[in-house]
């Protein structure tokens, strides 16, 4: 593979996920977050191979009932077809709901004949529970007397060969500007530590930390991803009171559902 400096020149700017891709999006995701606490909560019945299709299966029609939020890069050397290295969604504020047509429209409705009932009633307690937590973050914010619009960020990934190559910060820095251009922030979660880490050093400041809510139950030793920890991380635009100054990270103690 070309070198770094090679690969950075060669990035095409952030640009919508061409339906082309849709599918190759999907799978890079899948295995990107296959150790995500929310999947390995939702397919807990599953073995490893399974969940990850299971979750290719979820991806594919999420990122068509919201390709608009779709963001890519294409690494597009002369001498080569282009290759997306980065993908992400950045869902912009006042997103109406999707409605049930558009679910059936994409086929979604076919989980719980796929992966059961059970996957179905944890996948809506995991949105619902996603939802709380904008939810909160943006009362937080207007209780301070904070009217920015915050852009949700989900799901941010680099093809693994270009991993550590500055991929990952170019294509995130062209989401910020992106935001930034209208006035927005973008707000995210993650349960990554390294995760946490990267997003500092392109100035997301932590306001959150919290044990993950959802528990397998069945008894038993508890599982690896129980123990994850959710971080809430923001990115304030200038001008914004919530982001002005040092800004105290509020750890809650939320109850675990099983």
């Amino acid at each position: 593979m070309a070198g770094k400096a090679s690969i950075l020149e060669n990035l095409g700017p952030l640009e919508q996920l061409p339906l082309t891709h849709v599918d190759e999006a999907a799978r890079l995701a899948a295995e990107a977050f296959r150790e995500s606490p929310w999947y390995n909560y939702i397919f807990q019945d599953l073995d490893e191979n399974a969940r990850i299709e299971a979750m290719v299966w979820i991806f594919v029609r999420n990122i068509h009932l919201r390709l608009g939020a779709a963001r890519c890069i294409f690494h597009r050397p002369a001498s080569k077809d282009p290759e997306m290295v980065c993908f992400f969604m950045l869902q912009l504020p006042g997103t109406e709901p999707i409605g049930m047509w558009q679910m059936i429209r994409v086929g979604i409705l076919k989980l719980p004949i796929l992966f059961g009932m059970g996957a179905l009633r944890r996948m809506l307690e995991v949105m619902a529970h996603a939802d709380k937590i904008a939810r909160d973050f943006r009362e937080e914010c207007k209780a301070v007397g904070d009217e920015t619009s915050f852009c949700m960020l989900e799901r941010m990934v680099v093809k693994p060969r270009y991993q550590g190559t500055g991929v990952g910060s170019y294509g995130l820095r062209a989401g910020i500007a992106e935001a930034a251009a209208r006035g927005e922030g973008i707000f995210l979660t993650t349960q990554e530590e390294r995760n946490v880490t990267f997003y500092s050093r392109l100035g997301f400041k932590e306001i959150c930390f919290a044990p993950f809510p959802f528990q397998s139950g069945g008894g038993g030793a508890p599982r690896p991803w129980e123990s994850k920890v959710t971080h809430e991380m923001a990115l304030f635009p200038p001008g914004s009171a919530r982001g002005q100054g040092p800004l105290g990270v509020r750890k809650t103690a939320k109850a675990a559902v099983s």
